[in-house]
């Protein structure tokens, strides 16, 4: 695969962790695509890596079914998120005291980081995938600060 395929892949894994599948598992999918059938649940412990690509293979063709751009937007949300949290590890940025949210395009660092460096190497990053200053909020606070 090529690197814009797993970072797809990646980012629908995410995505699907994050909102607990239940958009794209619901009643919805189903009335919209009553040919989709929601595979039966398994423990984490038990899928292997193909079984976890086939799930996220999955989603992401069950993602095509939303209707709009409420979906394209999502799943752009999601792709950048996964894009900022991969800048933050290869940057070596502590973000246990924080999280990144992302939404209709913006991105917001949200918590405690642990020092001014982190915090400020931590806007870099954001601002990097996204490429616009304007579009990042940094509401960090320094670790200690009250």
């Amino acid at each position: 695969m090529t690197g814009m395929t797993w970072v797809a892949v990646v980012a629908l894994l995410l995505y699907a962790f994050v909102t607990g599948c239940e958009d794209m598992q619901g009643d919805n999918i189903a009335k919209e695509s009553p040919s989709l059938e929601k595979p039966p649940a398994q423990k984490e412990s038990e899928t292997s890596t193909k079984q976890a690509y086939e799930k996220g293979l999955e989603i992401g063709k069950q993602m095509t079914y939303k209707q709009g751009s409420e979906a394209t937007q999502e799943l752009a949300d999601a792709i950048i998120r996964g894009k900022v949290h991969a800048g933050l590890k290869v940057a070596e940025v502590d973000r246990s005291g924080f999280e990144v949210i992302v939404k209709n395009g913006v991105i917001e660092l949200k918590g405690k980081a642990a020092s001014e460096i982190q915090k400020a190497k931590a806007e870099g990053v954001a601002v990097g995938v996204i490429g616009d200053e304007k579009k990042v909020k940094n509401n960090l606070t320094i670790e200690g600060d009250s």
